[in-house]
């Protein structure tokens, strides 16, 4: 998949958060835990992400909670 070097496409693999502008590398996990009433997916950067990086991991890691646990209306995401 070719990409414009100005957009940043973000690929989660098991735990890991890849941004693929970065070569692939790994630039921070999550964890999700799904209890009886609610959700948490805890994002853990493993570097300083940009303002625009962390608001497009914030957008996406809600896209995955609402996946995750459609059935939950109690769904939150922290950061650690």
């Amino acid at each position: 998949m070719r990409t414009d070097n100005r957009t940043l496409n973000r690929v989660t693999l098991g735990r890991q958060l890849l941004l693929e502008r970065h070569l692939g590398t790994v630039r921070g996990t999550w964890k999700l835990l799904l209890g009886r009433d609610s959700a948490t997916l805890t994002v853990t950067p493993l570097e300083r992400l940009s303002r625009q990086v962390r608001d497009e991991v914030e957008v996406e890691a809600h896209q995955l909670l609402a996946f995750a646990a459609a059935e939950l209306d109690d769904r939150e995401v922290r950061w650690s």
